[in-house]
């Protein structure tokens, strides 16, 4: 058997190092001995090793040859047209932006874009084309204008626009610390100018911190939304070129990308991918970071991104701001508050519009930047807002997308009870008449909300007759949820508590009146105080807003009130602050009737007293020295109770129960005066002085008081 033949490489590299070439034929005479078709391998191997020669032993261009290239041939000092170009400012995907200064035929600094060098393809010019007539559609003062287009000498597209010397509109509020009120109201100029370009058929697609930018007008902030390089016509074609999205091409910024331009599906991009937008911008105002987080898309491949964006849902603005650990002090004090409040300034409707703003489903979203506007709005005017926390039916399902192989076993487990599903399905019918006995029997389904959320809520009935709360336990209506919360009240009037629970100390709390209408009834009397129907024909009743103690109670006058007293009334709180000073219509013209009297101390946090608590605290006041809340200031008796007749709650009552029935709706009033100086006054046959609510009287003041502490929420 003929031996093995060696490799062919190893023979190869070893003679490549010998030099000589008598040695190299030497070596292969020994290494291929007897073996001339290996020979004559090795041999053919070095032979087209030396014809290749050293090929990267030079540059195959010479140096000398080569010169700098500048890929933008516009630069500061150069005139195009009558303009002068004096500093770049910006530079896009396929533009540049220089401050210029127009010589002719009128003097001033303008922002001028021209499209870069390379990229004059059809699709750049396209592109570039269709947002100088996007921008030149629209006049809207949060919009900047277009001025002039026109082509350099080198035959580049250029179009001049209004100079914004603006910062981005995240970055001008953190400097300027302005609050959540301040930039929401600057966040709705915004929704009005995304709006005027919806109104005029153009999707922006790419809103973002650093497209809206603001600048200073006599001191007062003015955003401006810019660049509508990627903006798309929706009724009319922007330029006669030919402007198309690419297949699988995807178009804006990921981190404030809508569902569907993520989705680069044959689902076409309408003008709620900018409502999206605009709720990232939002949430961004409020949490300072985005839903979300910039880094973990900076690492996430490109369908990772995709997927994150039309999947994912993100937290609520309040959770994030709970989670944002030491950055939360930043943020909050960059909003004028402390993290706590932040949170629960945001927690409820913030959380809700912006949720909505935020929706996969676009169907769910706001349908326009107006809509969101208004909602906004309403929350500034402390009215109730549109949008609201998804439905369970909504949360079941979007759950069911996320688990659909844990509920396909479910499913299979609940096939064992269809038996009991059709006993429930009596039971339902029985529901349902239920329901229809609650409308019949006058109950009505109400909305409840609070600042700051999460608040236990105890509804008191009031006696209609005496207009005083109805203390039996058995008609105190106490839901066990927190606010925001929904459930069904009889219709009528309701003395309120609502209690925030608080780290230490008495908790705060609020103490109003709400009325619950019957439907299409008339307001009069207590029942006009703030409610209106939504819709779903639900009441919302008006937030109730809930300071602390502290705020409050400060410049009253502390009261306990006896057991002996309350043993004989037992509505009353066992300590009553009390104002120390009376408001007369000098002080606050609407006391002169009563409903502007009781809106003025809801609006202090405060209320009217009853008539039995403003005798228990006379009565008080006859026997000890008053002094103010938190100090030595002592308060007299005169002071206390001395210049006019003043508001109460409580109705008057007729106990012979026969004539004055044309009195049934006055109201009692209390504290000193001479009669004879109010002849528009009335007194009753047992002496009481009485007033109406809807007639002015510039005579009577009112005073306010407040519960020392919660009576009526139970845990």
């Amino acid at each position: 058997m003929p031996a093995q033949s060696p490799n062919v490489r190893p023979i190869f590299e070893r003679a490549l190092e010998i030099a000589s070439d008598a040695e190299r034929q030497a070596y292969l005479d020994g290494a291929c001995d007897a073996q001339p078709e290996l020979r004559g391998k090795v041999e053919a191997l070095l032979q087209a090793h030396v014809a290749a020669g050293s090929f990267l032993g030079e540059p195959a261009i010479s140096v000398n040859e080569t010169r700098p290239f500048d890929p933008i041939a516009e630069q500061p000092g150069i005139t195009i047209g009558p303009y002068k170009l004096l500093e770049q400012i910006g530079e896009g995907g396929f533009g540049v932006v220089f401050m210029a200064e127009q010589e002719r035929p009128v003097r001033r600094r303008v922002a001028l874009k021209v499209i870069k060098p390379g990229m004059d393809t059809r699709q750049v010019i396209a592109r570039f084309e269709a947002e100088r007539q996007a921008l030149a559609l629209m006049d809207h003062p949060n919009i900047a204008h277009v001025l002039e287009a026109g082509a350099t000498d080198s035959g580049r597209p250029y179009f001049v626009m209004e100079l914004v010397r603006g910062i981005p509109i995240t970055q001008f509020c953190d400097q300027n610390r302005l609050t959540v009120d301040e930039r929401l109201k600057l966040f709705m100029t915004v929704c009005h100018a995304v709006q005027h370009a919806h109104q005029k058929a153009i999707i922006h697609r790419d809103i973002k911190p650093s497209n809206v930018l603001v600048t200073l007008h006599d001191g007062q902030p003015v955003a401006k939304v810019i660049d509508f390089g990627v903006a798309k016509a929706t009724g009319q074609r922007l330029t006669e070129k030919t402007l198309f999205t690419a297949f699988a091409e995807m178009i804006g910024t990921p981190l404030y990308m809508s569902p569907e331009q993520a989705e680069m599906s044959g689902l076409d991009v309408d003008t709620r991918s900018d409502i999206y937008s605009l709720g990232v911008l939002l949430y961004e105002f409020l949490t300072g970071t985005t839903p979300f987080d910039k880094l973990l898309l900076q690492r996430a491949g490109y369908d990772e991104i995709r997927r994150i964006i039309r999947e994912e849902e993100p937290p609520k603005p309040s959770t994030r701001i709970s989670t944002l650990g030491a950055t939360a002090s930043m943020v909050s004090t960059q909003r004028k508050c402390e993290p706590d409040k932040l949170r629960r300034l945001v927690r409820g409707e913030l959380d809700w519009i912006v949720m909505k703003c935020l929706e996969k489903d676009r169907n769910r979203r706001y349908d326009s930047a107006g809509a969101l506007a208004r909602d906004i709005d309403r929350y500034l005017r402390n009215e109730p807002v549109q949008a609201c926390p998804p439905s369970a039916t909504y949360r079941f399902r979007k759950f069911a997308r996320r688990n659909k192989v844990a509920l396909l076993i479910s499913a299979v487990a609940a096939s064992a009870l269809v038996l009991a599903l059709l006993v429930a399905g009596a039971g339902v019918r029985i529901a349902a008449l239920t329901e229809k006995n609650y409308e019949l029997e006058g109950y009505r389904t109400v909305y409840v909300t609070s600042e700051p959320a999460g608040a236990r809520v105890a509804f008191v009935p009031i006696d209609e007759r005496t207009g005083e709360p109805n203390p039996d336990p058995a008609g105190i209506v106490r839901p066990r949820g927190t606010t925001p919360l929904t459930l069904e009240l009889k219709t009528g009037n309701y003395f309120v508590e609502a209690v925030l629970p608080t780290s230490a100390g008495l908790p705060d709390f609020a103490e109003v009146y709400r009325s619950v209408p019957k439907p299409r009834a008339t307001p009069h009397a207590m029942a006009q105080l703030d409610w209106r129907y939504d819709r779903e024909q639900t009441v919302p009743l008006r937030k109730i807003e809930i300071l602390t103690t502290a705020e409050i109670v400060a410049n009253m006058v502390r009261v306990p009130i006896d057991e002996a007293t309350r043993h004989d009334n037992p509505l009353l709180p066992k300590v009553l602050y009390v104002d120390a000073k009376e408001t007369t219509p000098d002080d606050y013209p609407a006391a002169s009737v009563f409903f502007g009297a009781a809106n003025r101390a809801r609006s202090l946090s405060k209320r009217l007293p009853s008539a039995a608590e403003y005798d228990a605290i006379l009565e008080y006041a006859k026997r000890h020295q008053l002094t103010m809340v938190g100090s030595e200031e002592q308060a007299a008796v005169q002071d206390l109770f001395g210049g006019a007749p003043e508001w109460t709650t409580s109705k008057y009552v007729d106990s012979r129960k026969h004539a004055l029935n044309e009195l049934s709706d006055h109201l009692v009033l209390k504290g000193y005066g001479d009669i004879d100086r109010f002849p528009e006054l009335l007194r009753s046959a047992d002496g009481q002085l009485l007033g109406s609510p809807q007639e002015p009287s510039p005579m009577i003041g009112f005073r306010c008081v407040r519960s020392g502490a919660p009576r009526f929420v139970t845990e």
